[in-house]
Parts: structure tokens; sequence; C-alpha cells
């Protein structure tokens, strides 16, 4: 009965063991939290050369921080944000 629990006990410390030498020291800065946008946006935020993502590059904060508002309100939905004014 002893030797499963200690088996287990090892199994479980060679795990967190590999997952905590494995994780990267995260850096709270600009560069790091922009890295998610940069895939499609481009490093500078200017887009690609297809234009298919809009530019960032030179938007007001408030413009960006509604977009990322939005977004993460309606990710995983069919639904999107309408901002024409079509309903009023």
């Amino acid at each position: 009965m002893l030797y499963p629990l200690w088996r287990l006990a090892l199994c479980c410390w060679l795990l967190g063991a590999c997952l905590t030498a494995q994780a990267a020291p995260f850096k709270d800065s600009m560069a790091q939290r922009t890295l998610a946008c940069a895939g499609c946006h481009g490093p500078q935020g200017r887009s690609g050369p297809d234009g298919y993502y809009p530019r960032l590059a030179g938007k007001p904060a408030g413009y960006l921080y509604n977009q990322l508002v939005d977004l993460q309100h309606y990710v995983g939905t069919e639904q999107r944000p309408d901002r024409s004014g079509a309903e009023l």
C-alpha cells in the first residue's frame, strides 16, 4: 500500500519541478504586453502590407481601450459590436 502512494508523490514532485523549471520569468513591460497584438498588427502597430488588419499606431488610447473591451465581451460569440449607429 505504501509503494503506490510513494510513487504518486514522486510523480507529483517531478511534474511540479518540470513545470516550474520551464516557466520563463514574466517581465511586465509594454513590449511584453503588446506581443499578442504584434502577431497580426506588426511590431510597430502599422499593420501588414496586405492591409487586412487595421493600423493601431497613432490611434487614441480611449479608442483602443473600447475596442479591447468589446473584443473581450464578444469573444466566442457570433454577435459582434456594431458601432455604426444603425440601431439608433
